[in-house]
């Protein structure tokens, strides 16, 4: 018999996973547009929880957690535990040190305008930007304890960023509800740019 801890867990009943399903409505249209369709797009999201007991053979302790369900499951763990902030809060934030982050591509800045303060930092690089420990961060990423606030074009991929951040250390990170059409709709300022990009 081997003496190591076999690749797949038990599969005794008992470490059977465990489901629950609800009942999600996603983003209209297939690019996720801020106003939810209720006609033809609700469908059904299952977390899964699989745990293995620590009563293997072996004694060792291999629970997993695995989120099944798609991107609606994944973008509701993102956004748990995590104080959203309207245009209006976003602009008093930012007006009382916040950093705002703008993580949208250069073709959605140049048909929205760019936001005034907000530094561009392409979603690809963003965590080695803002941990203060990388030796890639800028300038600004003084410490954990600095509020970061994601925007993005809609509001969905900014929480799933924010939640990152948070998930290095950042915990004041958090995102703009509705993104940058939410902004401009609040009335509030875009500008023509330049924009503060970094690469």
């Amino acid at each position: 018999m081997s003496s190591s801890c076999p690749a797949q867990p038990c599969q005794s009943l008992r470490h059977m996973p465990v489901a629950s399903t609800r009942t999600t409505t996603p983003p209209g249209g297939a690019t996720g547009s801020g106003t939810s369709r209720t006609s033809g797009w609700a469908r059904t999201a299952s977390i899964t929880t699989a745990r293995t007991a620590p009563s293997c053979q072996f004694g060792h302790d291999r629970s997993v957690t695995t989120v099944v369900g798609g991107v609606d499951a994944l973008l509701e763990r993102a956004r748990a535990g995590m104080r959203r902030l309207d245009p209006h809060e976003t602009w008093a934030a930012v007006t009382g040190g916040a950093l705002l982050i703008d993580t949208r591509t250069d073709r959605q800045r140049a048909r929205q305008g760019d936001l005034p303060g907000a530094i561009v930092i392409d979603r690809t690089v963003l965590e080695w930007r803002l941990d203060p420990r990388s030796g890639s961060r800028i300038p600004e990423a003084t410490g954990y304890d600095v509020q970061v606030v994601v925007v993005c074009r809609q509001g969905y991929s900014s929480s799933l960023a924010a939640a990152s951040l948070r998930a290095i250390g950042l915990e004041r990170a958090t995102d703009l509800i509705g993104g940058v059409e939410a902004w401009v709709a609040a009335g509030l300022p875009v500008t023509g740019g330049p924009a503060d990009v970094r690469e």
